[in-house]
């Protein structure tokens, strides 16, 4: 289906539930546009054409949360393993009030993320690499040890 892309900037609300992107990822460049959705999971494969990465860039304010029940519980974005690695990185900017609850899982590409979750919600990521700026606060686990970086 080549994706999901949004320009212009007229709210968008996604209705609980799995997106398939097939091909093309989503790509939201409008300088004010408002995403929101409550309950779904975004998946990017590549299908039967080319790979897109998920981008989402400009002014915008988004408000996604994962759904808290059934296959995709607390997945937000997923990319598909069978992405070959290397392939083109994805981007998740948000304005500062923008929020992404749940797991945002790019294991075989690179992620670039600046937003943050809700006060009461999380954002795990997971990433060939992994780039994060401008987040009020940061924890990293690495099963290991845990420490929280407040951003200064």
């Amino acid at each position: 289906c080549n994706g999901i892309q949004v320009s212009g900037n007229n709210p968008v609300v996604f209705n609980p539930g799995t997106y398939i992107l097939d091909g093309g990822g989503l790509k939201v460049t409008a300088s004010k546009a408002n995403i929101s959705g409550t309950g779904v999971t975004f998946y990017n494969t590549q299908g039967y054409s080319s790979y897109g990465p998920i981008a989402i860039s400009g002014s915008n304010t988004a408000h996604l949360s994962a759904p808290t029940s059934g296959t995709y519980a607390g997945i937000l974005f997923f990319e598909d393993r069978s992405i070959p690695t290397g392939s083109k990185g994805s981007t998740i900017t948000g304005s500062s009030g923008s929020t992404f609850d749940g797991a945002i899982y790019f294991s075989t590409t690179a992620v670039s993320y600046s937003g943050s979750s809700s006060s009461d919600g999380y954002t795990i990521i997971v990433g060939d690499t992994i780039s994060v700026s401008y987040c009020r606060k940061l924890w990293i686990d690495d099963g290991m040890k845990k420490a929280a970086y407040p951003s200064a």
